[in-house]
């Protein structure tokens, strides 16, 4: 719907009031401060797992775990053929 949003308000033969068109435009607002506030989060929790040894260390293990779990999946033997 955040995609289709602003189409639908600006079609003028919709029967949107004008009112609902400026809940909709600020709602349209919301989600894009919402989105810009995720995306520099996530870039935040990136740098920070990216400079913590710990964080590293989970991750290679997590790595090996799946590399093993893969190995021994009787699915992905049959590729290896």
């Amino acid at each position: 719907m955040r995609h289709a949003l602003p189409a639908i308000v600006e079609d003028a033969e919709n029967s949107l009031t004008w009112s609902a068109r400026e809940w909709l435009w600020a709602l349209a607002a919301e989600w894009r401060a919402l989105d810009q506030w995720i995306e520099e989060t996530e870039h935040k929790i990136q740098r920070g797992f990216e400079h913590s040894d710990a964080c590293q260390r989970l991750r290679a293990s997590v790595l090996r775990s799946t590399v093993r779990m893969t190995a021994r999946a009787p699915c992905m033997r049959s590729l290896r053929r």
